[in-house]
């Protein structure tokens, strides 16, 4: 049985709609316009239905390839979004403490929590919070971030 890239085909054909053209949509996609035309042809060829009309001049879509291209549209923002929320749940969240001078922990320990462990706009978002227990008490870091 053979693979389908059917997330691949459907970024293609939209691809393919925005621009306007095959050649436009390749270019877009850094491909040949004849890769271009082997994935949509591909594409009616298993839907069974033609969702472009070509002619030499311009392309548009057929009421199947409007309704194809909602769809795809959805689907694509869903798994995007889908993907996002998951990545966001591996994101490390909650308290550091570190037990440091309170200038040694501004100055090196809280530069380092950031560039290692934490990209810069991360910690930024505040879902990190580092505190350093200082002479003087608890002191919150993230501010020095």
């Amino acid at each position: 049985m053979e693979r389908v890239d059917r997330t691949g085909e459907m970024a293609t054909f939209l691809k393919v709609a925005c621009a306007g053209s095959l050649s436009g949509a390749a270019r877009e996609l850094a491909i040949t316009p004849s890769a271009v035309s082997r994935i949509i042809a591909r594409l009616e060829a298993r839907l069974g239905v033609r969702l472009l009309v070509r002619t030499t001049r311009q392309l548009r879509l057929t009421a199947e390839g409007e309704a194809y291209a909602r769809a795809a549209r959805r689907i694509l923002t869903e798994l995007d979004e889908t993907e996002s929320a998951l990545a966001d749940r591996a994101r490390p969240r909650g308290r550091i403490r570190v037990s440091a001078a309170f200038a040694h922990g501004r100055l090196t320990i809280v530069p380092l929590v950031g560039e290692v462990y934490y990209p810069a706009a991360y910690v930024h978002e505040r879902a990190v919070c580092v505190d350093t227990t200082a002479a003087g008490g608890n002191a919150s870091l993230l501010a020095a971030a």
